[in-house]
């Protein structure tokens, strides 16, 4: 799955094409990944287009969204219709997400070495639950995602290795 998805790129790049794949196999009309380091909002690591990527920093401008709280309750966060008179967990980010026409979020966590490190967020036009072979397509995914943040940091350390006076490392925290 992954050499299909995402072919020979590494870290943006990789993030980028697995974004893209969650669109064209899951049904949705957006994807990215975000990333989330001891609790502060980092920004995106991938998108599937740049519609996908303010929508998912959007999350980071307004302080609240599917990401951050997939991240802060280490638990997937899927939301089939933000039009909901029952949904009301984001009145900031709700709101800006239905004027941009988003009425379906989804998040779950992404976890490195046991750490919670971001989410992989998908968005659609149109209001629905996913479907059990959606949710199933997207924790494959999610697992996926690591890979390209792994790229960045094991890039990031050689550096440091090589050039021990290099900024790789306040570089890699740099990434949006």
């Amino acid at each position: 799955i992954w050499r299909s998805a995402i072919g020979d790129t590494r870290g943006v790049q990789a993030a980028d094409r697995l974004c893209e794949a969650c669109v064209g196999l899951l049904d949705v009309d957006a994807a990215a990944i975000s990333l989330v380091f001891d609790g502060a909002n980092v920004g995106t690591l991938g998108a599937s287009d740049p519609r996908a990527r303010t929508y998912d920093e959007l999350q980071f401008i307004v302080g609240e969204g599917p990401c951050l709280d997939s991240v802060a309750r280490r638990r997937p966060v899927l939301v089939g219709d933000l039009a909901d008179p029952a949904e009301h967990r984001w009145p900031v980010y709700g709101p800006v997400m239905l004027a941009y026409r988003i009425r379906g979020v989804y998040a779950v966590p992404v976890v490195v070495a046991g750490a919670y490190v971001g989410a992989l967020d998908l968005f659609r036009t149109h209001p629905a639950d996913l479907e059990s072979t959606q949710a199933a397509g997207m924790v494959i995914a999610d697992e996926l995602a690591q890979l390209p943040l792994l790229d960045l940091l094991d890039e990031a350390m050689q550096a440091a290795v090589d050039d021990p006076g290099s900024d790789a490392l306040t570089e890699l925290n740099d990434l949006t």
